[in-house]
């Protein structure tokens, strides 16, 4: 489509006088919005104008739906920016071109830098973290806003001199929330001293697990060893009945369930079956009970247990028996056997229930596979026996799962380490009315070596932390946004500046 203008007058861009004084044309072309995903195109004749008071030649604009130079609309390179933002300059390229716009992906970047944001800096509440722009090489800053959580700003460094120079110009902050980083620290106190820092509850606790439990596994691991050898833990012989399987196997099936419906069924026929079937209650004494119907009780006395399963639980209660028989005449407990052609969702528990269940039906036979039930023990069950070592020491959970765990807790320097734990994260948490000053002088004395070290670090960071316990903003706006840096950084394919990033991570062209 061809465009000729009929313009008479025109103002100029220095001096904004009108002149009537054409000096011939202008050819351009410029690239539409696709209509109907082919090509449209405009050829356009615009008029040039000579200004007498400024001496020079100028042309006519058409401010509303062209940029000055531009070879592509404004409505163009909208669309084109908001691909842009969303996927990487290749791929962008690509979709455009397959809407009919020829564009290169160095065309795409050097749009979307046009864009002009300067960052809010009136913000109260604000959270500063670090982020890889190479992992285990060099690093960066972001500052998010926890009210309203968008990124305010990214920094080319987490040098605690230039982070500071940042936070100078945030005048009106009110709280910063942090991890426990020093170059952080350090940036807080030079940057934005009348600020209230907030340490992140999570990686206090995280600095107290990661410098305790290490050691605590090395005296586990040991224990476990010797436990072994002497035969003092296995697997307790289970009572083989009906009740024992339902408690046992198919509970593990049951928590795999995801249909809220499903689980309710579940349970109203576990309620009515062990009145009914167990108790051995007539309609009406369970109608008294529960308050079901008689129509609903009926439906429950002819439902199967099969009947409630989703298929995938379906399937795993069907390949129960195979599975055992397979066992018995192989005579192994190697993993690939138990578990051939088993899905992977279904693997983890039902091994270990068979487990349980195996060693009541070889009886004699099972003295013939005590060493290579130890080997496995040792080696399948390892990871399951350290997860209920962390929850009986983190979060102070003693209802142990396996009897390893039960018997090391028992050791008094355990007990008084969780307790310490516990204790702490109930102090962070408001659970535990305790001073935290209080808790350090108490830890301090212990003999732990690791936990005095890091009872002594919290003097440091006292009044951060101290704050954190009565304020409810953390860092987890800051985590999100890191993931959402690290994403677009992926996108775009190792041309991630931090100009473009910046952009792109704090650039709404949705609406």
């Amino acid at each position: 489509m061809v465009l000729v203008s009929t313009a008479t007058h025109a103002f100029c861009d220095r001096c904004g006088k009108k002149t009537t004084h054409t000096r011939g044309w202008q050819k351009r072309t410029v690239t539409m919005c696709p209509l109907g995903c082919k090509r449209f195109v405009l050829t356009l004749y615009m008029r040039r104008f000579y200004c007498q008071s400024d001496k020079h030649i100028f042309v006519e604009q058409q401010t509303k739906w062209l940029n000055k130079y531009a070879r592509f609309s404004v409505r163009c390179i909208e669309l084109m920016n908001l691909l842009h933002i969303h996927m990487s300059s290749v791929s962008t390229s690509k979709v455009m071109r397959k809407m009919g716009i020829t564009c290169c992906p160095n065309t795409c970047i050097n749009h979307l830098k046009k864009i002009q944001r300067l960052p809010d800096r009136t913000a109260r509440n604000i959270g500063i973290d670090d982020f890889a722009k190479r992992k285990r090489h060099t690093y960066g800053s972001v500052i998010v806003d926890h009210d309203t959580g968008e990124i305010l700003e990214l920094i080319d460094s987490r040098d605690s001199s230039i982070v500071a120079n940042v936070l100078k110009q945030y005048k009106k902050v009110n709280t910063i929330t942090r991890d426990r980083g020093r170059c952080f620290i350090k940036a807080i106190k030079q940057g934005a001293p009348s600020a209230h820092a907030i340490t992140d509850k999570f990686h206090v606790i995280e600095d107290l697990t990661s410098a305790v439990f290490p050691k605590i596994l090395q005296e586990f691991l040991h224990k476990r060893m010797e436990l072994l050898t002497q035969g003092l833990v296995g697997p307790i012989k289970p009572q083989i009945s009906r009740g024992w399987l339902y408690n046992s196997i198919y509970a593990v099936l049951e928590s795999m369930c995801k249909d809220a419906r499903r689980i309710k069924k579940m349970t109203e026929w576990n309620t009515f079956m062990d009145l009914y079937a167990r108790q051995g209650l007539t309609l009406s004494e369970i109608h008294d009970k529960t308050g079901f119907d008689g129509f609903k009780m009926g439906k429950l006395r002819n439902t199967k247990y099969e009947d409630l399963l989703n298929p995938t639980q379906l399937r795993a209660y069907k390949a129960i028996e195979s599975i055992t028989n397979r066992i018995l005449c192989k005579k192994s407990l190697d993993y690939s056997v138990v578990t051939k052609g088993l899905h992977s969702t279904e693997k983890k528990e039902i091994l270990k229930r068979l487990l349980f269940l195996l060693r009541g039906k070889w009886k004699e036979d099972w003295k013939a596979y005590d060493d290579a039930y130890k080997a496995f023990l040792a080696k399948a069950t390892i990871r399951n026996e350290e997860y209920d070592l962390w929850n009986s020491i983190v979060h102070f959970n003693w209802k142990t799962k396996t009897e390893t765990v039960r018997l090391f807790l028992q050791d008094l320097h355990v007990t008084d380490l969780a307790y310490y734990i516990t204790t702490f994260q109930g102090i962070l948490s408001g659970e535990v009315k305790m001073n935290l000053y209080k808790w350090i002088n108490m830890v301090i004395g212990c003999g732990n070596e690791k936990m005095e070290k890091f009872a002594k670090g919290l003097i440091k960071d006292y009044s951060a932390i101290n704050n954190s316990i009565a304020s409810k903003l953390n860092n987890g706006i800051l985590e999100g946004s890191v993931n959402k840096i690290k994403t677009a950084k992926r996108i775009m394919g190792g041309r991630a500046s931090i100009s473009l990033l910046q952009i792109k991570v704090s650039s709404n062209l949705d609406t």
